[in-house]
């Protein structure tokens, strides 16, 4: 049993460590498109891959939650096995597989409308924004919050409209 309790440190530990690197993107209310020169068909398309994308992974995250409240319950519960916990660690594991799949498979769509220079200069501002974010020390996305949607600013970087209200100002 200790070695599960070490396997769900180990977890929680990773999965703080990915919440720092989603930290939420500049609000400037672009997509990220515009250093791109994209024409009116590829706007369209990554338009359309995008909603596509954020609705496959609302359910991805909610089978996520599901695995880990499962799991949650198997670790609390006084009649618990070890065979037992494995397993749902195993599933945890394997929703979690399933979104970093779907995630990268987007990935290699968004790659499919874009020209190679496209892509190439998409990349680089990918790589900026990240290096922004760590500056900044900005926290967990919105949807990582108490009371958040889970959704986040979306892969490409675009704010979501109407979804929820933005973040309150902080207090000093």
């Amino acid at each position: 049993m200790t070695k599960k309790i070490l396997v769900m440190t180990s977890l929680a530990g990773l999965l703080a460590c990915g919440a720092a690197v989603a930290a939420q993107m500049p609000r400037s209310g672009s997509c990220g498109w515009e250093n791109l020169n994209l024409n009116k068909s590829q706007v369209e398309q990554l338009q359309k891959l995008r909603y596509q994308h954020q609705e496959r992974m609302i359910d991805l995250r909610a089978d996520l939650k599901k695995k880990m409240l499962a799991l949650k319950e198997q670790m609390t519960s006084s009649q618990t096995s070890e065979k037992t916990v494995d397993n749902a660690i195993d599933a945890v594991s394997a929703a979690r597989s399933r979104m970093m799949k779907e995630r990268f498979r987007h990935m290699m769509e968004v790659k499919s409308v874009l020209t190679p220079e496209q892509w190439k200069q998409f990349r680089k501002d990918m790589a900026q924004r990240r290096m922004h974010r760590r500056r900044e020390g900005r926290g967990p996305r919105r949807g990582m919050r108490p009371g958040g949607s889970g959704m986040g600013p979306g892969m490409m970087g675009c704010p979501r409209t109407g979804v929820n209200p933005p973040p309150a100002p902080p207090t000093n």
